[in-house]
Parts: C-alpha cells; sequence; structure tokens
C-alpha cells in the first residue's frame, strides 16, 4: 500500500513536519509518486514501518534494565532490533512494545 506524507502523518500521530524531517534524517526515497498533477511523493510498507520506529524511539524514553544509563543519548541508538546493548554496563535490553511501562 502507497501513502502520502499526509497519511504518514495522521497514522504516526505525529506533525507533517516531524514526518517530512524524519524522512530527511533517515534519507527515505519515495517508492512513487501519485497519479496527481502535483506528483505527490508516496511511500510503501518498508517505509511507513521505518518511520514508525525511528519516530517512536525518538517519542519514548528508554533506560537500561541493569544500570538505569539513559539509552536513548547513546551513538547508534535505534529500535529496528528490538534489543539494545548498553554502552555504559554493556546489558542487552530488550526494546520491544511489550518493555513500554
Amino acid at each position: 500500500m502507497k501513502r502520502s506524507i499526509r497519511f504518514l502523518s495522521k497514522a504516526l500521530g505525529t506533525s507533517i513536519e516531524n514526518t517530512f524531517e524524519a524522512i530527511e534524517e533517515l534519507k527515505i526515497e519515495p517508492d512513487g509518486y501519485s497519479n496527481s498533477e502535483y506528483s505527490v511523493p508516496v511511500y510503501g510498507d518498508y517505509s511507513f514501518h521505518k518511520l514508525a520506529v525511528y519516530l517512536n524511539s525518538n517519542a519514548i524514553d528508554w533506560y537500561c534494565d541493569e544500570c538505569g544509563d539513559f539509552l536513548n543519548n547513546q551513538c547508534g541508538f535505534n529500535t529496528y532490533s528490538r534489543k539494545w546493548k548498553c554502552k555504559n554496563c554493556g546489558f542487552i535490553n530488550s526494546i520491544t512494545e511489550d518493555d513500554i511501562q
């Protein structure tokens, strides 16, 4: 399914501006363009998932279950792999929706 920026913003619960910033930061290329005269870029399921993970990992504060260190600020932090090795203590944290309290 192809989605426009407006649809992505609504589905992700964020502003159009935040969605554009995330697309630029992640360097996501459109999967195509709409048939309208304005050639609106559209994005597929993979792009949607990538944006959702990126925006959610920035919206949720993640802390190490072992040492309590703030994970979001650790170099390279993301939730793509659903696990994160704490740079402070080396503990492997589960980073999934089930871990949100």
